[in-house]
């Protein structure tokens, strides 16, 4: 199947492993790889989709063990060292998902 540009798309619709696929027509997975020109590659990758029940799962995740320290800190039950640092992660977790569902990065 020829894609944009001069890329050649293959597919085995009968579920073969790639690399026996391309045995099969003496190829390699080297052949498949474009050039790279200094560094960067000659076609641009391609952006996956985020989608929003996935990043809405990932926050409601974050957000369940950030109650549960908030909830030990309200009773006065110290949050120890990893206590604090997985706190700080989801922190972070929920403000990349964020970025990632209004920037796409």
């Amino acid at each position: 199947i020829k894609a944009d540009g001069d890329r050649i798309l293959i597919h085995c619709f009968g579920g073969c492993e790639t690399q026996h696929v391309l045995d099969a027509i003496g190829l390699s997975f080297a052949d498949l790889m474009p050039e790279q020109v200094r560094g960067q590659h000659v076609y641009p990758r391609e952006k996956k989709p985020f989608y929003a029940g996935d990043i809405l799962k990932i926050i409601l995740n974050e957000a369940r063990l950030v109650y549960l320290c908030a909830t030990d800190i309200h009773q006065n039950k110290p949050l120890d060292q990893s206590g604090r640092d997985r706190l700080l992660l989801a922190v972070k977790r929920i403000g990349h998902a964020v970025g990632v569902a209004t920037h796409g990065i």
